[in-house]
């Protein structure tokens, strides 16, 4: 379930209008109740350090990782997983903020088309994707902060053969839990950001593609650095994102644009792609 999870969390999938959602994996949707087997859930913390002017501005956020496995359904066993936290948000300054996403994204772009009507190439045979900004990128891969953990703190050192896939995952999720330090993470290994011309307006959302950042913010703005790490149960789960941004609290879980209809060339994102299962 995990390792599933994680591939089809690793990258942009699709090339079509323009949606951000996620709102099913939303702690409250995932059906909890009547779980046979909850795993204790993990707690890390993924970190976004960006180079603005020269100086050094950082944010991190506080997540935590719950999975599952119920037994005994009609369709036999059951397993699922959910995330708990928000996004990470990092201030540049002058009203300017960045938001590193907290789930994985159902992402369509609108593309430059051929004179064949298929989609134009970049050098290394990814789409090349208009943004709404005007920004002309080829796709870049994204990966949600759960899944950067997964990655960067698993076992590759073989293990005795568990005897059932739910003693498979406990093995997995006692590893993790057994590692201390923090991981760095490549500009391909965080996930996906996001940015508002006016903080007050959820309908300015953009997104910002971290090799090419002065498109959106102008000169002197660059990704520097990311790292995940685990934390101790004590450390709280982050909870004040609708400090930064108030109009959450209304939103989260509902399309957030111009209209109930995204059209194309127009970025529409739902509450659940920052902030997941907080109450």
């Amino acid at each position: 379930m995990v390792d599933r999870m994680h591939r089809n969390a690793s990258t942009f999938p699709a090339r079509r209008g323009l949606l951000l959602g996620g709102g099913a994996l939303a702690l409250g949707a995932s059906g909890l109740f009547g779980c046979d087997t909850d795993f204790t859930p993990i707690r890390f913390r993924e970190t976004l350090s960006f180079n603005v002017d020269g100086q050094i501005r950082t944010g991190s956020s506080v997540m935590e990782y719950r999975s599952w496995q119920q037994h005994g359904n009609i369709d036999g066993n059951l397993s699922g997983s959910a995330n708990k936290g928000q996004a990470i948000i990092v201030d540049l300054g002058k009203g300017r903020y960045i938001f590193g996403a907290i789930n994985t994204l159902n992402l369509s772009m609108l593309v430059v088309s051929g004179p064949d009507g298929l989609s134009a190439h970049g050098p290394h045979g990814r789409s090349l994707l208009k943004l709404p900004n005007g920004l002309v990128t080829e796709e870049w891969p994204t990966l949600e902060p759960s899944a950067a953990l997964f990655l960067k703190f698993k076992n590759t050192q073989p293990t005795p053969e568990p005897p059932s896939a739910e003693d498979a995952h406990e093995q997995k999720l006692e590893f993790i839990r057994s590692q201390r330090g923090a991981k760095p993470l490549s500009v391909d290994e965080i996930p996906l950001l996001i940015t508002f011309k006016d903080i007050k307006d959820p309908t300015t959302a953009e997104l910002v593609d971290p090799r090419h950042m002065d498109q959106v913010f102008g000169p002197g703005v660059s990704f520097r650095g990311a790292t995940v790490e685990l934390v101790d149960d004590t450390v709280s789960v982050s909870t004040d994102i609708t400090e930064i941004i108030p109009w959450l609290t209304k939103n989260r879980g509902e399309r957030i644009g111009p209209t109930d209809i995204c059209g194309r060339g127009e970025l529409c994102i739902d509450g659940s792609v920052l902030r997941l299962g907080v109450k």
